[in-house]
């Protein structure tokens, strides 16, 4: 009885949020970025993704810029069908965490 109810309650149990189905790639021109939504239609990525003299699209949708510091930005994107990230509990010092993006030469 014991092992039925732990399969069951492995087949029934909720799955984690998958973080990576919230991930979404900026393309402007030539270059492509990644990105994650944080918001219904908007996503936020480094500030160095985006130049501002190309079209920006995220997933093939046309995206603006609505806000902009030295290092992130935050994007409008109008018709974007795609989770936010789900952050649950912050880390602590000293927490393992896992990075998702592109990392470029390293």
């Amino acid at each position: 009885m014991v092992i039925l109810t732990a399969i069951l309650l492995l087949i029934l149990a909720p799955s984690p949020p998958d973080p990576t189905k919230s991930i979404v790639f900026l393309s402007t021109g030539n270059d492509i970025c990644t990105g994650v939504v944080v918001r219904p239609t908007q996503v936020l990525s480094a500030a160095h993704c985006v130049d501002g003299n190309n079209p920006l699209t995220i997933d093939q949708l046309e995206a603006k810029i609505i806000k902009r510091s030295d290092s992130l930005i935050l994007i409008d994107v109008p018709g974007l069908v795609k989770p936010g990230i789900e952050l649950g509990n912050l880390p602590k010092r000293g927490d393992p965490v896992t990075s998702w993006g592109y990392a470029y030469n390293l």
